[in-house]
């Protein structure tokens, strides 16, 4: 869903009106056969009144991989979310010399349900550890879950980043086990296509480079 208001957020007056261009971001992989979809609704509401004024249906038509309209299927997008996590680690000291541990993960999505952003969890930490930020930061973190860089993702997307990690109050818990799970932020909420391969596991403990 997506909205926008009149130029200058101006009035219109009796007969008056305006054209707008809206731009629409399709998390789909091209095909080789050109694709058909129906069912989109522009509407139009007066800041006076919380029912719409006025409204209209509209298709859309995507090209084939060779830019043919001709003869198109239709277009049935995945109604559940498919993230994984493809690999984890391994643990390193942050370079920046924060004193944080940084922890590599890949994860990627396979399907086109539609969705808002990816989370990675990380479960138990030990005590004194926390996510403090991810690399590249999408803002602090402060907690065991963070928002994977970047928000959405298309089919087939692969995302590398890091989690910066503040270490365990004892050392000795750099070799508990935690649990890596990558989950999907969508609306309305579904269970993920393949939850087998959501998850992954590790330790804080700093890789032997020896």
């Amino acid at each position: 869903m997506s909205n926008c208001s009149s130029p200058d957020y101006a009035r219109l007056d009796p007969g008056e009106s305006f054209r707008v261009t809206l731009d629409f971001h399709v998390l789909t992989d091209p095909r080789s056969y050109p694709m058909s979809m129906g069912g989109g609704w522009i509407e139009v509401y007066s800041v006076e009144q919380d029912e719409p004024v006025a409204s209209r249906s509209f298709g859309a038509l995507f090209r084939s991989t060779t830019g043919s309209l001709i003869r198109p299927r239709p277009y049935v997008q995945d109604t559940q979310p498919d993230a994984a996590i493809e690999s984890v680690g391994p643990v390193t000291l942050d370079p920046e010399g924060s004193g944080m541990l940084l922890l590599p993960v890949t994860v990627s999505y396979r399907g086109d349900a539609p969705h808002t952003s990816l989370y990675i969890k990380a479960s138990p930490l030990p005590a004194g550890s926390l996510i403090y930020y991810t690399v590249p930061a999408d803002g602090p973190v402060g907690s065991d879950l963070a928002l994977v860089p970047g928000l959405r993702m298309m089919p087939g997307e692969v995302r590398r980043f890091g989690l910066l990690i503040s270490p365990p109050n004892d050392p000795a818990d750099a070799q508990n086990v935690i649990t890596l799970e990558v989950t999907t932020s969508w609306y309305p909420s579904a269970a993920d296509a393949d939850p087998s391969d959501n998850t992954a596991q590790t330790t804080l403990a700093v890789a032997d480079n020896g």
